[in-house]
């Protein structure tokens, strides 16, 4: 998130994290935030496989112990985090996807 988030904001991280010898699936949550408007806005920001994670790029190309100038620039640029969604509560409530070791936060404006 940028900067200092304001007093009537509400941040939330959630993260499906998995240890590294287990397999797992896609976790379904559901959100329900009382005493804000059900129609409050939302941000979030993801880091998932296809979201500002160095892993999978780094993997994919070879794993190099010692990284160039230029290979360190590509995994930089193509982990660069991506911009943020828009959404809104729907009835107070927010539903939310992870992968597995995905983390989002969320940002709900009160």
């Amino acid at each position: 998130m940028d900067g200092v988030e304001s007093p009537t904001s509400l941040v939330i991280a959630a993260w499906n994290l998995v240890d590294p010898d287990q397999q797992s699936t896609v976790r379904k949550m559901e959100l329900v935030f009382h005493n804000v408007p059900g129609n409050a806005s939302v941000t979030l920001q993801r880091v998932d496989d296809e979201h500002g994670n160095v892993l999978p790029r780094y993997a994919a190309m070879g794993r190099p112990p010692d990284r160039t100038p230029v290979q360190v620039e590509q995994l930089n640029r193509e982990t660069a985090p991506s911009a943020a969604e828009h959404t809104r509560l729907t009835g107070g409530k927010l539903e939310l996807a992870l992968e597995p070791n995905a983390l989002v936060l969320v940002k709900v404006d009160r």
